[in-house]
């Protein structure tokens, strides 16, 4: 359309004699100097609108009035040279941006590429290690069960953060798999599975059953080795839609995370509740808590790996864990005073009817 017009003002001009700057309609044609992949185009349409501007000059005669003729083509020239260097100053920026765009998809495609390869070599060692250490933890003497259940717990802990990172990388691939599904059974498991690091660490595990918050899991605490006794509980009491691997997986990180800032001898609880709307879990250390500044950026992509948050208590699970529950249609929050703990809510949508 525009290469139409740009002929249809050019024939005009050679049919009419005046003194009109016709060289303003031939602008929108150096726009389009920007849709061209060769930067030389620009200057070729250029000079073909000032050699239009200067061939409507003369054909088929000049103008009478020349000092007028020629001040409105030397402008409809001017403002054709302002827009083809603004023209080339914006290609210039478009081409630096989409350079700097493939860099970074490249620098990130090679970034998963390393982090899964990276986690793939490293997960056989891993694995092979926390059953040796499973082994020497049977037969050990007392006085060595505490260095290698620690250490033990630590190459979990390792495992399970090469895990987050490679599912970080490759989150925006994932659709869930949304299904009605018990969370109360995935919670139970989560646990089962993360009591040996408890048990490990010197951390009690602890289900608060409270009537107010759980009316549904009767009235007394129930406590790790309760639930080692009591691994299924009813089904359908707390039935929420989601995704049941990536549901286990915030799940694994949030009492990982409870258990690795929790000191000995203290205890790690374990919540299961429902409104209306939502299923809730939450999972409270007895740590040292979050300072404020810390706790503002507890969630916050961007700064998950800043040196401030290089600390246990929140890192890539958390970050990875918030992801995974916006995914499903749920949410993650952190709650935390300084010497008291920090407790983190898992809010999934509730399968109702």
């Amino acid at each position: 359309m525009i290469y139409v017009a740009a002929s249809a003002a050019f024939v005009a001009d050679l049919l009419r004699t005046n003194t009109l700057a016709y060289g303003i309609i031939y602008i929108p044609l150096i726009g389009t100097g920007l849709l061209h992949r060769q930067k030389r185009t620009l200057w070729v349409l250029t000079a073909v609108s000032i050699f239009l501007v200067i061939i409507g000059a003369f054909f088929p005669t000049p103008d009478p009035d020349l000092p007028n003729l020629f001040s409105n083509r030397i402008l409809s020239i001017l403002a054709i040279l302002a827009t083809a260097f603004l023209v080339f100053h914006a290609r210039t920026i478009q081409d630096r941006l989409a350079a700097e765009t493939r860099r970074a998809e490249t620098a990130e495609r090679l970034r998963t590429e390393i982090l899964s390869n990276i986690g793939r070599e490293m997960r056989t060692p891993l694995h092979t290690t926390i059953a040796m250490l499973g082994l020497l933890l049977t037969n050990c003497p007392p006085e060595q069960r505490g260095p290698l259940g620690k250490m033990r717990a630590g190459s979990q802990q390792l495992l399970l953060t090469l895990d987050n990172l490679i599912g970080l990388t490759q989150i925006d691939e994932s659709s869930p798999d949304l299904q009605r599904t018990d969370v109360g059974i995935l919670l139970r498991k989560a646990v089962a599975n993360t009591r040996i690091m408890a048990e490990d660490s010197g951390v009690r595990l602890e289900f608060n059953r409270d009537s107010a918050r759980n009316a549904q899991w009767g009235s007394q605490a129930d406590t790790a080795e309760d639930t080692q006794a009591d691994d299924q509980p009813r089904a359908g009491v707390f039935e929420a839609f989601v995704d049941p691997h990536m549901t286990r997986r915030i799940l694994d990180n949030l009492l990982f995370n409870a258990i690795q800032v929790t000191p000995a001898s203290r205890t790690v609880y374990v919540t299961i509740r429902q409104t209306p709307g939502d299923v809730l879990i939450d999972v409270g250390d007895t740590g040292d808590g979050l300072p404020p500044h810390l706790l503002e950026d507890s969630l916050d992509d961007t700064a998950v790996m800043t040196e401030t948050l290089l600390t246990p208590t929140i890192g890539v699970g958390l970050t990875f864990g918030r992801r995974l529950a916006e995914v499903m249609g749920g949410s993650l929050t952190v709650l935390s005073e300084p010497d008291i703990g920090t407790t983190v809510t898992l809010s999934l949508p509730r399968a109702i009817g």
